[in-house]
């Protein structure tokens, strides 16, 4: 059952095939396996210590560290081959040596997609190619420290050279112009992760810097996520968030099975009161894992946490909880009529200041045989947000709030609207019942060298739907040809969103957004 998690683990961010390596660190840093794999025991350590870690020995001892131990005498007659292999010899150990000590490597992503909406001509639809190279480098002097560094290189050859990316998400590939202004930017150069970690008294382990963490056991929603302030885009081909700037300081007890972490968060962190912390413990023990967690932070609610997964039978089973306590986010209501110049007249505003919301996940996978020795993995996954809608009437309001916190603080004052207003819009958090269905084929009709997986998402809230097939296909070891296809269904809403604005007031011109019909799109990846 755990390799059956952890390929439906990877088909949750569509079958990102590669090597490892090159990935860098795993996604959640957090978990005892990662710091166990990355610091190992002392006495397997397979790292090489520098020369200067045995200051007392001799020269001689030093040269036989570095090159070998000398050969026995060679023949007369075969002494110039042996001195000329010697020395080749001692060139791929030093070489070796440092490569073990420095690793260099990186990703390199090329996609097209094209973006076809319910009106207008094929030929005006929208072609966007968001290209990704992501280059790290992984040096590891000594067995009790670790420096990485990782960057990426962001270019879309379809974006206007005069568009700016004000409104735009630049950490995600997938961004495109938000309500409100904005675009897509040609080129960026972002950085991911910067960090370094090592250990005290081999028993307390740091990890200081920029670095990628997440929380939680959902495959699509993770509502324990609690650092990254940016949530999970689960149609995105890879998770393009960058790193969060941490001081993680994790103390395993291996024994027990269980890990506390303790967390700073330096992320956005201009003034001392904008620091904040977290916490999280882990347990496992036979086929289950258990972990809780908490955050604060000023400005943001405070956060309480529980995720769990355990392995029942055939099936592996999933769940969050998170509590949020004094959620500062702005909550609509009222009628909005988007074809009245005084639509915005109707909407209220209120705050939840000291209201528990909570958000629940709740997930199995199973793996079924089929065929001539065939294996297919179901999932399921529900989703209850309590801080969604229960319709696609206000998502409208929602896009246009900070704007109209920003631009018009008269007419948002007049609603209730506190500003400036963060960003409200936030998808697959919009609805209040989600459902998600996934079918993953490893190697269809037994062609080793493929994938399929079939994931259909449903906001059962506004009834909208979005249904999604990936292949992919390795074409050499380190080269991967994906092709996809997201086609969206039901009534207007989160996964077929399009409405028709008037001119309201104060906002002056219309707007509008005609839904989307599906999205195709081609990509290939390889290792460097």
């Amino acid at each position: 059952m755990r390799a059956a998690g952890a390929a439906i683990a990877g088909a949750w961010v569509l079958w990102a095939a590669g090597d490892a390596r090159a990935d860098g660190p795993a996604p959640d840093e957090d978990r005892a396996a990662f710091e166990a794999e990355l610091f190992g025991a002392v006495e397997t350590s397979t790292a090489i210590s520098p020369p200067s870690a045995a200051p007392t020995s001799s020269r001689s001892d030093f040269e036989e560290e570095l090159f070998g131990a000398p050969p026995p005498p060679p023949s007369a007659e075969r002494a110039g081959e042996t001195e000329s292999s010697g020395i080749l010899d001692a060139l791929q150990d030093s070489l070796r040596n440092a490569s073990d000590r420095l690793a260099i490597g990186g990703t390199l992503f090329l996609r097209i997609e094209y973006r076809a909406l319910d009106e207008g001509e094929p030929s005006d639809f929208a072609l966007v190619s968001p290209n990704t190279l992501d280059l790290y480098l992984d040096a590891r002097p000594m067995d009790r420290v670790r420096t990485y560094v990782r960057g990426r290189l962001a270019y879309d050859p379809t974006a206007a050279a005069d568009e700016t990316a004000d409104s735009a998400d630049l950490t995600d590939p997938n961004a495109t112009a938000t309500l409100g202004g904005g675009g897509r930017p040609v080129t960026q150069v972002l950085l991911d992760q910067l960090w370094v970690k090592f250990d005290l008294a081999r028993s307390v382990f740091l990890t200081v810097g920029k670095q990628r963490v997440r929380w939680g056991t959902g495959r699509i929603w993770n509502p324990t996520d609690f650092l990254n302030a940016q949530r999970f885009n689960p149609l995105a081909l890879f998770d393009p968030r960058l790193g969060v700037s941490l001081v993680k300081l994790h103390v395993p007890f291996e024994d027990a099975g269980a890990n506390l972490y303790a967390i700073v968060n330096l992320d956005g962190a201009d003034q001392l009161d904008r620091v904040g912390a977290a916490a999280r413990a882990e347990i496992a023990f036979d086929t289950t894992e258990l972990a809780a967690s908490a955050s604060w932070r000023d400005g943001e609610p405070l956060r309480f946490g529980v995720d769990a997964s355990a392995g029942v039978g055939d099936f592996e089973l999933r769940a969050e909880l998170a509590l949020l306590y004094d959620d500062p986010l702005p909550v609509f209501s009222g009628d909005f009529d988007p074809s009245q110049p005084a639509a915005l007249t109707g909407v209220r505003v209120r705050y939840r200041e000291d209201s528990v919301l909570p958000q629940l996940v709740l997930g199995a996978d199973v793996t079924l045989g089929y065929g001539d020795g065939q294996e297919a993995i179901l999932g399921l996954e529900y989703f209850f947000n309590s801080t969604g809608y229960d319709g696609a009437e206000l998502y409208p309001v929602l896009a246009l709030a900070p704007t109209l916190g920003q631009q018009f603080p008269a007419q948002a004052e007049q609603i209730g609207l506190r500003t400036p207003t963060p960003a409200v819009f936030q998808p697959f958090y919009l609805g209040r019942h989600y459902l998600s269905l996934l079918a993953l084929f490893p190697t269809p009709l037994g062609l080793e060298d493929h994938s399929l997986v079939l994931t259909g998402l449903v906001n059962l809230s506004d009834r909208s739907a979005l249904v999604r097939v990936d292949h992919t296909v390795r074409l050499f070891r380190f080269l991967s040809f994906r092709s996809y296809i997201n086609a969206h269904f039901g009534d207007l809403g989160e996964f077929r969103l399009g409405f028709e604005l008037g001119p309201i007031s104060p906002l002056g011109a219309g707007i509008s957004l005609v839904p989307p019909l599906f999205e195709l799109g081609f990509a290939l990846s390889t290792t460097l």
